[in-house]
């Protein structure tokens, strides 16, 4: 979950991990294959270096939060795939979702894995990461897709864009204290309005 949380990558690409996939040197996660599982018995499951798209494989930030997780769980993980059950075989995609959509649901929240890739991607935009930026962490090969898929925004992001757009000061209406001495007259967007 935190691997899905901290990078956006699909279920797909973080059961294909393996501990040789992380540069902890150089703070980097070598994404270049996934975990082909669909219509398939859990001991047919393998490693696929076709991804979804040519923009999917690529080297990503590993941040600090994650790397410093990743160091403890390897720690007592002695396989060398970083999500895997107590015998080091793969995690069953399927099981593990309907686990923890069965949590989720027992806290009244509607949830999916694939989720961690949307807020990774609406975290991005909330903070003003660089569209270009986003769309590459994200590996996608366009940032329509980057923005009218995966971003999501809440009425209080809204709120906020007007207000940090607006910033005016006209008489008794100040919206922004760093232009508080600024004289309304000398403002053209105060033209018409009375103190």
């Amino acid at each position: 979950m935190l691997i899905g949380f901290y990078t956006g990558l699909r279920i797909s690409e973080v059961l294909a991990l393996y501990k040789s996939d992380i540069d902890f040197e150089n703070d980097l996660i070598r994404v270049e294959k996934k975990l082909v599982f669909k219509g398939l018995r859990k001991q047919d499951y393998y490693v696929s270096k076709q991804m979804k798209s040519k923009k999917s494989k690529a080297l990503i930030p590993l941040p600090l939060i994650l790397k410093n997780q990743l160091n403890q769980w390897l720690e007592v993980n002695p396989y060398a795939r970083i999500v895997c059950n107590e015998d080091g075989s793969f995690v069953n995609p399927t099981c593990l979702s309907n686990q923890v959509k069965k949590i989720a649901s027992s806290c009244e929240i509607n949830f999916r894995f694939h989720m961690l890739r949307h807020s990774y991607a609406s975290i991005l935009i909330y903070n003003r990461t660089d569209i270009r930026i986003a769309q590459d962490l994200l590996r996608h090969s366009n940032f329509n897709t980057t923005l009218s898929i995966y971003t999501h925004i809440n009425e209080e992001q809204k709120k906020q864009a007007v207000n940090e757009v607006f910033k005016i000061d006209c008489g008794n209406f100040v919206a922004d204290s760093k232009r508080k001495n600024e004289s309304p007259k000398e403002n053209p967007l105060c033209k018409g309005v009375s103190k």
